[in-house]
């Protein structure tokens, strides 16, 4: 988890807050958009919560490339 380091670490404590963690997904408990996709709020910006949620695991998600919730 070496990303983890490189990055705020109330960021990463603040976002692991809001998730359950189930036997067969990880669920957001925060505020979520009309249309079901999840946001997180860091220092008046606004995050994707599953994007930070691979970023925060995996890295950087590599250009042209998306990632489904």
């Amino acid at each position: 988890m070496r990303y983890i380091l490189t990055l705020p670490q109330t960021l990463f404590e603040r976002w692991v807050r809001n998730v359950r963690i189930t036997e067969s997904c990880w669920l957001w408990e925060a505020a979520q958009a009309t249309r079901g996709y999840c946001y997180f709020m860091f220092r008046r910006n606004t995050y994707s919560a599953h994007r930070l949620g691979y970023e925060f695991f995996k890295g950087r998600l590599p250009h042209g490339l998306e990632i489904d919730h």
